[in-house]
């Protein structure tokens, strides 16, 4: 069962940087804030894990699933298709919207494919009422655990049917709705207060859909004693400071949170002190008494006490064995690239995480390079301001070549003020030698790319996380086996936010594309390439490419079914002048070359018989 999870999580956490296909994060996403997903109504492919039996009984599907990085309803109409907590799925959709929820919706059940089954379901991520309404589009379809609640006054456990009843932690209020699809009605009434484990929900009918959030409990055994479950915490609420005193709101309290080692230790093989990351924020990992060998790029789950150190907040296990490595070599967060400014301005937010500053120096007066086996702190500066940069003993940096300046620089977020109010002493601390780069080194960081293909059209998407330099993306498109130019989108500059582009191309048969990502000093890289097969729906007959030609070019044709086709080309006057196919051919989409090294300059015509059809074209020809 260990290395059923351990796979599963490596399969869903790579969802966000896997090609033709995208995590459900990124498929949910409303950057605008709209409270309406900014993909509706295109099709993806998510992975995830099934979190619910099914809230529509065996009548039609509706499931919730989540990956790491968020949750979806999966719905379907007109079927039923049993699937089981634990549940691994991958499923092709539309993006859709229904009284606030968000939807994938496949076009079939064989869009649903089940890729492991009985695997160790997520933990709930715990937290307050208040915290939970305050983020609920984040947490909207996941897998979530309410603190010590009890029914408010005035409702009454339910005996039968469906329910919506008001909850309350003695602070703020929330809906629970009690299914009549779960074994939850008519059960005994649990002991309040009591911790709730459910998914979340939402009913509104109304624009802006900001409104209505609820929790779903799933079984009568979601609800258990309070204090009894202890959930997985997003790092952002364990790094708390609602009131701003630079304390984190919950020291001394302990957690659970997943994460992934952003950094080697910077207390070499004497004890534990790693940076963690997941998609919110990010955290110390620390235990003083022993060590624990972790890599860059461990995905680790953590159970440990809130502290706060010298302005850092930290993570502390109890033992080594509160910190589990779940998986090895995840793809590490990219880089959140900021001027020095913007990191002092929210030095707090940014604590802990990986950033990258562009084309610093060091400042005047800053101390020198640190020689092998000492640390130092250096001083460096942009256009914006100047920031401490730790070169620590216990990186690969002391005693290497200083490197040439200006310069980009990558590092961990960190801090070292020792008396309060704990507000000063921001700095960043690069991992390793590798973390200095020439001036514009930082990459466009590209997490997805995909092709969908229906009736007749391509509808390429891609996401960047952050980008430098970025002019912009040449889309090529591959025909017969030659790479051409079809299209430009211009890129956002330089950003350290999530970007989302489109591009529609009208296309037949297998095609493949990639992108071309140039930087507006013309250097450039490839994406992979992706592929797509527009299956035919009808007879069609393309234009030829290229066109003008000489002395040959490429005609494309499609067939919806099997049958005689017949291809051949006449002149101005209705003469035939070559007949390039008379052949039985398969459904689907077939090209013929035309060579006319024999004809003379002019417009010619070309057609296609197919059972009673005639389709014709024409072309010129250029010598």
């Amino acid at each position: 069962m260990l290395k059923s999870r351990i796979l599963l999580i490596v399969a869903l956490f790579l969802t966000s940087v896997m090609f033709a296909q995208t995590s459900i994060g990124e498929a949910t996403a409303d950057l605008n804030g709209d409270a309406i997903p900014d993909l509706e109504g295109q099709i993806v492919t998510v992975s995830g894990m099934i979190t619910s039996p099914s809230f529509q009984g065996t009548s039609r599907i509706q499931y919730l699933m989540q990956d790491l990085t968020g949750g979806v309803m999966l719905f379907y109409y007109n079927d039923y298709l049993e699937l089981n907590l634990g549940d691994v799925v991958t499923v092709t959709g539309e993006i859709q919207h229904y009284n606030g929820v968000t939807e994938i919706v496949p076009s079939s059940l064989d869009d649903i494919v089940v890729e492991s089954t009985d695997n160790t379901l997520f933990s709930p991520a715990a937290m307050s009422i208040g915290y939970l309404l305050a983020n609920a589009e984040q947490y909207e379809s996941m897998f979530v655990c309410l603190k010590n609640v009890s029914l408010a006054d005035g409702e009454t456990w339910p005996t039968s049917g469906s329910n919506n009843l008001t909850f309350t932690d003695g602070t703020d209020e929330i809906t629970i709705r009690i299914d009549s699809d779960t074994d939850i009605n008519g059960n005994t009434e649990p002991t309040w207060p009591a911790d709730v484990m459910g998914c979340v929900s939402q009913y509104d009918n109304s624009d802006p859909y900001d409104g209505g959030y609820q929790v779903l409990p799933r079984f009568y055994s979601d609800f258990q004693a309070a204090g009894s479950v202890t959930g997985i915490m997003n790092l952002d609420y364990i790094t708390a400071d609602e009131n701003n005193d630079a304390v984190p709101d919950h020291v001394g309290e302990t957690y659970k949170a997943i994460g992934i080692v952003t950094s080697n230790s910077y207390q070499g093989d004497s004890r534990v002190q790693y940076y963690m990351q997941d998609a919110t924020a990010g955290a110390m990992l620390f235990y003083y008494a022993e060590y624990m060998e972790l890599l860059p790029g461990d995905l680790v789950e953590v159970v440990g006490e809130v502290q706060h150190y010298n302005g850092a907040t930290e993570l502390v296990p109890a033992s080594l064995d509160g910190i589990t490595v779940l998986a090895q070599n995840v793809p590490l967060p990219a880089p959140i690239i900021l001027t020095i400014a913007d990191f002092l301005d929210n030095a707090e937010m940014y604590e802990n995480m990986v950033v990258a500053f562009q084309n610093v120096s060091l400042a005047d007066g800053s101390p020198e390079w640190p020689a092998e086996g000492s640390s130092a702190n250096l001083v460096i500066e942009d256009e914006t301001g100047t920031l401490t940069m730790r070169i620590d003993s216990d990186t690969d940096i002391d005693g290497q070549t200083e490197p040439t300046w200006p310069a980009d620089v990558v590092g961990c977020g960190g801090q070292y003020d020792s008396s309060e109010p704990y507000d000063e002493g921001y700095q960043v601390l690069p991992r390793f030698y590798t973390d200095f780069m020439p001036a514009g080194s930082v990459p466009v960081e590209l997490t997805s790319f995909s092709a969908v293909a229906s009736n007749g059209v391509v509808t390429l998407s891609w996401t960047t996380a952050t980008e430098l330099n970025n002019k912009g993306f040449e889309i090529e498109r591959k025909a017969e086996n030659t790479w051409e130019n079809i299209g430009f989108v211009a890129g956002n500059g330089t950003t350290s936010e999530v970007s989302r582009y489109t591009f529609t191309d009208n296309a037949a048969g297998n095609v493949a594309y990639r992108l071309k990502q140039v930087d507006f000093d013309g250097t450039f890289t490839y994406t992979s390439a992706v592929e797509v097969t527009l299956v035919p729906t009808s007879l069609e007959l393309n234009q030829n490419y290229p066109n003008p030609f000489n002395p040959s070019t490429t005609i494309s044709f499609s067939v919806p079914e099997n049958g005689n086709a017949v291809v051949k080309v006449y002149d101005v006057l209705g003469k035939e002048v070559a007949t390039l196919l008379n052949e039985s051919l398969n459904a689907g989409f077939h090209t013929v070359k035309f060579d006319a090294s024999s004809l003379t300059s002019g417009i010619y015509f070309y057609s296609i018989k197919f059972g009673n059809q005639i389709l014709t074209n024409k072309m010129m020809l250029m010598k």
